[in-house]
This record gives structure tokens, C-alpha cells and sequence, in this order.
């Protein structure tokens, strides 16, 4: 009978779980993605009256408001100016997971992730938009090891990428590992409130 009991209390634990997950979860990328268009665009702003700029920003505006985005985006990019073939390349993966199309936007994310011509901060942006788009279908494993560039050393993205890490965990039931991600957010100086909140949370059901 104990062990009838357990079993409820475990499947109460993860609905927990999956309830915060569904909350706050499809903020994230919109998160990562606008940190990409604000810096992007913030660097772009000093060139914008120059004419092959104000091409590509108008091409790549078009097609956002086009009725396939995503196949559009596709389209243009290579006729784009550098900094808008990246802003496209982020925008084509994040309309096509808004579609459901997971597995393109992560194979677009892990393109963008591998191409040296962009910044550092935006591969790695890329990479870990590519585990939460694959979080769903991928092997765990994998996706863990594609994280580890991100939570081994300091970097503005370290506190997200443990998150993801933790819930990645937590669908492996290692709820042990899970534990130890989270308090490591919590040690964390340079992060977001709501990722601090989240993570209290988090531990908070682990605990129960």
C-alpha cells in the first residue's frame, strides 16, 4: 500500500514540474531571441543609412510579415548584409518552432551554432536555442553534452543553460543532478530575478 502511495506522490511531483515547465518555458527562447535582435540591431544602428543595410533591413522586414516567414527568411538570407543573415537565421528557426516545426528550427539553430563568421555570444545562443528545441525529441545524453560548453564556465548564459541542463534531468529522473544544477543557479551573482524565482521553485517541488 506504501508503495501505491509513493507512486501518487511521484506523479504529483511531476506534474509540478511539467506546470512550471509549460508556464515559463516558451518564454525562453523569445528571451534569447530578443537578446539577439536588440544587440544585432544595436550594432547595426551606426550603418544604418548606408544603402546595402537599408536593403537588407527592408528585405528581412518584408519577409516577417510575409505569409511564410519562415520559408522566406529562408529565401533571402544569402542576399542579406552579414549581421541580417544571422538576425534571419534566428528569426527562421524561432517562426519555424512557432509552427511546431521543431526539429528544422533546431537543425537551423545548430547551423547557426557552427558558423565562425558570427560572434562567440551568438553561437552560443544558437547552441542553447538548439537543446530547447530539441529538449522534446532528442536523447537526453546528447543534448546534455551539446550544454557542456555552456555550463562549464562563467558566461552570461551558464544560468540558462543549467536550467535546461536540470530540466533535462528531471525527465531522466535524476532528480539528484537536477538538485545540484539548480543550487548551482543559486550561487550564481549575475542573473535574472525570474530565472532565480524559477529556480527556487524548482527546488522547492524536488524537496517535497
Amino acid at each position: 500500500m506504501a508503495d501505491i502511495f509513493d507512486e501518487i506522490e511521484e506523479e504529483l511531483k511531476q506534474d509540478k514540474l511539467n506546470s512550471l515547465w509549460a508556464k515559463y518555458g516558451k518564454y525562453l527562447i523569445g528571451l534569447a531571441v530578443a537578446i539577439v535582435a536588440m544587440v544585432a540591431g544595436y550594432q547595426g544602428y551606426g550603418s544604418w543609412q548606408k544603402n546595402t543595410i537599408e536593403t537588407a533591413a527592408n528585405s528581412y522586414h518584408q519577409a516577417l510579415i510575409s505569409d511564410q516567414p519562415a520559408a522566406r527568411l529562408a529565401e533571402i538570407r544569402p542576399e542579406l548584409s552579414a549581421g541580417y543573415q544571422m538576425l534571419a537565421g534566428f528569426r527562421q528557426a524561432e517562426k519555424l518552432a512557432s509552427e511546431g516545426k521543431m526539429a528544422e528550427a533546431e537543425q537551423v539553430y545548430l547551423a547557426l551554432s557552427a558558423d565562425s563568421t558570427i560572434d562567440r555570444l551568438y553561437q552560443d545562443v544558437a547552441l542553447l536555442l538548439s537543446v530547447m528545441t530539441g529538449a522534446q525529441t532528442q536523447n537526453t545524453t546528447q543534448l546534455k553534452q551539446r550544454l557542456e560548453p555552456l555550463l562549464g564556465s562563467a558566461n552570461v548564459l551558464q544560468g540558462l543553460a543549467l536550467e535546461q541542463a536540470a530540466a533535462l534531468d528531471i525527465r531522466d529522473n535524476d532528480m539528484a543532478s537536477a538538485r545540484a544544477r539548480l543550487e548551482q543557479i543559486g550561487q550564481l551573482t549575475e542573473i535574472s530575478g525570474n530565472l532565480r524565482m524559477r529556480a527556487e521553485q524548482l527546488l522547492d517541488i524536488l524537496g517535497q
